[in-house]
């Protein structure tokens, strides 16, 4: 029975001698494979983070771009009804004290329509801006997005290539 336990021990220790090399020139083929995989997973991630970033950027400036169109739009709304306001008050005072109440009334009323005329056609007009500035800003995020989205499939690629070397 000791002789058989001493053989066994020896035969293992040969076995495992004997495979040594070969586990080693594995386990080294493993992590020379693991570190080109892990360094062209983080080339990828960089690659792919530095081209959302430039998205973002992109689409914050052109988001910027339609938020001072949209207020210059709405600003020279303001100051058209203003004009109008004052218009109106000065002509239904004019009115007052060329014709009395009644032709202050009509004056007013008259002053009134315009005022609201100018003012949905200048609220028309900052609508029309607002929506062609957000449409600017869509088609700057999606062409940014698809660019980025590109980049990480070529990146996974390169990353799935090296794991399989």
């Amino acid at each position: 029975m000791r002789r058989f336990r001493i053989l066994a021990a020896s035969l293992a220790f040969l076995a495992v001698g004997i495979s040594s090399p070969l586990l080693a020139k594995k386990v080294e083929k493993g992590a020379h494979t693991a570190a080109n995989t892990t360094a062209e997973a983080a080339k990828t991630g960089g690659k792919t983070a530095a081209e959302g970033a430039k998205t973002g950027g992109k689409t914050a400036v052109e988001g910027v771009k339609t938020g001072g169109k949209t207020a210059g739009a709405a600003i020279k709304l303001a100051g058209n009804a203003a004009a109008e306001g004052v218009k109106t008050f000065g002509k239904a005072t004019a009115g007052f004290f060329t014709g009395g109440p009644d032709k202050a009334k009509s004056e007013w009323h008259a002053g009134a329509v315009k005022t609201k005329a100018v003012s949905k056609a200048g609220a028309a007009e900052t609508k029309r801006t607002a929506k062609a500035g957000g449409s600017a800003t869509k088609t700057t995020a999606k062409s940014g997005s698809a660019k980025t989205k590109s980049v990480a499939k070529t990146g996974a690629a390169k990353t799935k290539a090296a794991a399989n070397q």
